[in-house]
């Protein structure tokens, strides 16, 4: 795990490509968007500090994502690769509890549109 400084505008994550990190918002907020069948680009939901910045589905399956995770602000992360999501389980007592909360909430987070 390491921490990532992201400038407002960079994408975290990009529809097309496989998420290879789950972020922790520790500064700023990120927006969740895609682009219709027309070419208009949605924002579907943003997400602040405290929460995950994630497309869990296509990280956790390995598959591509059909969203970008863009930088609203300047964003400061602690990001998690596969691996360093998956030791933790091996790490700390109780962590798959806690890592369901937060999985939770940031699939709640996906279904909204919008705070």
């Amino acid at each position: 795990m390491m921490v990532l400084e992201l400038e407002k505008d960079a994408y975290f994550s990009e529809a097309g490509k496989i998420p290879k990190w789950i972020g922790f918002i520790l500064e700023g907020v990120i927006r969740g968007c895609y682009y219709n069948n027309k070419g208009e680009e949605i924002t579907r939901c943003f997400i602040g500090e405290k929460s995950l910045s994630v497309d869990y589905a296509n990280f956790e399956a390995n598959t591509a994502s059909s969203e970008y995770l863009q930088a609203c602000t300047d964003c400061k992360l602690i990001i998690f690769s596969k691996s360093d999501w998956e030791e933790l389980s091996q790490t700390i007592v109780g962590w798959d509890n806690i890592k369901n909360k937060m999985v939770q909430k940031c699939l709640y987070q996906k279904s909204r549109k919008g705070l």
